[in-house]
């Protein structure tokens, strides 16, 4: 569901879908959360100057070394 969130600029009108759930987070980001089947994502977007969406982050992808703890678990 992150990738449906995070792919939401390619499907302009996908902004409005009542599932996703809009905040403002900074000057220049939103945060954005979709909820389907009682499993929530969320993630932040970021805007240029032109007020284009220029990043997108969201914290349920990470990669931990492959030298760490987590990746030998």
């Amino acid at each position: 569901m992150v990738i449906h969130l995070a792919e939401t600029p390619l499907r302009p009108a996908a902004f409005l879908h009542n599932q996703i759930v809009w905040q403002k987070a900074g000057a220049s980001s939103v945060r954005a959360s979709i909820t389907d089947a009682g499993i929530t994502v969320n993630g932040e977007f970021f805007f240029n100057d032109r007020g284009q969406v220029n990043e997108f982050r969201a914290n349920d992808r990470f990669c931990c070394p492959r030298n760490s703890k987590e990746h030998q678990r």
